[in-house]
């Protein structure tokens, strides 16, 4: 097949490299060095349309697509899913992987979200819709007096806070978690007063600290059944032991030792079959990749957000590990044939590591070199993702973004491939890189030192 994906962080690498590996011919816009190296930029495709083509053009990447006779187009980031790429897709009859602009409110409205899960009797944290500062610094309040967290200085009960979340898309910065009184006020005050994130803050959820492991279930769906992935655990503080701000996430690691077939089915139970419900009762037809970001409570399985498309960096973990076509996978979600295909994974570990530029998630500099990539990239089950890479004016590979490269090792068993990827992280030079050292060490028996 012809398929083109759209985007330019690890993720899209991870999906451009499964493809490339499984023998399709690989397009992509705008793509990085590390996917210009398997696949052939759009913008550099000989054709009669101009050239000049973006993401957000939605005609304009549709003409191109009909005339180089992509079969298949991949959504990798979220923003063009909210802006309706799927919805104009269909209407010219192009097979586009990804759900509508209404289905994507999952992800692009964590207000709508919530209501829906309330409505469809989908557990996860209590909370409240707030439309100003006054609304939910009364509700952050009102948790905290009811023993959610700490009110100046005090502790209350054996919650651990709130949480604070800009409705909108925020890139995956955007959840605060307040132990303190305080920081919950200055959270909220940063969204909707200092206007940090736009529009994306035009509503504030405000709901309780849940507390337990979390992992992510990433399931396939054509409108009709839901079909899971192999669950992954995302580290999304900056910093080891899980601590400092969050981050749109530092390593993962699949499958997950601790997630046996029980709780899989509960969260079958419980999450994944009264969501596939609760869309068919809004009149959703539900076709793409629906990403459950899940903590395990004591209480059972809650949800604690959707997403509408693979997670960064679960993708990087979970399809080095995929042994069947992706793009037939997706093709049968279009189809509404989920049932007439399996899905078939290699008996291994995966371990997903990322190297930032230092200051990320805050300012950061660019055009730092990176070196030693060649003596990974030669290497068996070792695979580097570029996420946040350019090439400069000499012909360099420098860091150009925040989280700059995703670096996987496969073993048969989870201690192999983390000390596979710690291994291959020590042959680059990259002049302060900063990586977490503790990917996957709550889940090890002997953790690995770095």
């Amino acid at each position: 097949m012809n398929i083109l994906v759209l985007g330019s962080g690890g993720r899209e690498h991870a999906l451009a490299h499964t493809f490339w590996r499984q023998g399709h011919r690989v397009y992509c816009l705008p793509g990085n060095p590390g996917m210009h190296a398997i696949a052939t930029p759009l913008e550099n495709v000989s054709c009669h349309v101009s050239s000049a083509v973006s993401i957000d053009d939605h005609a304009a990447l549709a003409r191109q697509v009909a005339e180089k006779k992509i079969d298949l187009t991949v959504v990798g980031p979220e923003v063009p899913l909210e802006r309706g790429i799927q919805d104009f897709f269909s209407s010219q009859k192009l097979a586009l992987f990804g759900p509508t602009k209404k289905a994507a409110r999952l992800e692009s409205s964590k207000a709508w979200a919530k209501e829906f899960m309330r409505k469809a009797g989908i557990p996860t944290a209590a909370f409240t819709v707030c439309q100003t500062s006054q609304e939910a610094k009364r509700a952050a309040g009102a948790l905290f007096a009811q023993g959610h967290g700490e009110r100046h200085g005090e502790r209350h009960g054996e919650r651990h806070g709130v949480v604070i979340k800009p409705s909108g898309l925020t890139g995956g910065k955007g959840v605060v978690c307040c132990t303190q009184y305080s920081e919950a006020m200055q959270a909220i005050e940063q969204i909707a007063e200092e206007n940090c994130y736009g529009s994306a803050g035009s509503e504030i959820v405000v709901e309780e600290l849940l507390a337990g492991p979390e992992l992510s279930l990433l399931v396939l769906s054509d409108g009709k059944r839901m079909v899971p992935l192999l669950a992954a655990q995302d580290h999304k503080r900056l910093y080891d032991r899980d601590e400092g701000p969050n981050t749109g996430g530092m390593g993962a690691f699949a499958p997950i030792p601790f997630v046996d077939a029980h709780i899989l089915a509960e969260i079958e139970r419980t999450v994944v079959q009264p969501t596939l419900r609760g869309l068919q009762e809004e009149g959703i037809t539900y076709q793409g990749l629906l990403y459950f970001g899940l903590m395990l409570t004591p209480q059972g399985p809650k949800v604690l957000e959707y997403n509408c498309r693979f997670g960064d960096p679960e993708a990087q973990a979970i399809l080095p590990l995929l042994e069947c076509d992706l793009a037939e996978l997706m093709q049968a979600c279009i189809d509404g044939e989920l049932g007439s295909v399996s899905i078939r994974w290699k008996p291994l570990f995966s371990c997903c590591v990322v190297l930032a530029s230092c200051g990320y998630p805050g300012p950061f500099s660019t055009g730092i070199p990176i070196e030693g990539l060649e003596n990974i990239e030669k290497s068996e089950n070792l695979f580097t993702f570029h996420a946040g890479t350019a090439i400069n004016s000499s012909g360099d590979l420098v860091t150009a973004g925040g989280r700059v490269l995703g670096i996987t090792g496969l073993g048969s068993t989870l201690e192999e491939a983390v000390k596979k990827t710690y291994e291959a992280i020590r042959q680059l030079s990259f002049p302060w890189a900063h990586f977490r050292t503790d990917i996957a060490h709550c889940s090890m028996t002997q953790p690995i030192g770095t």
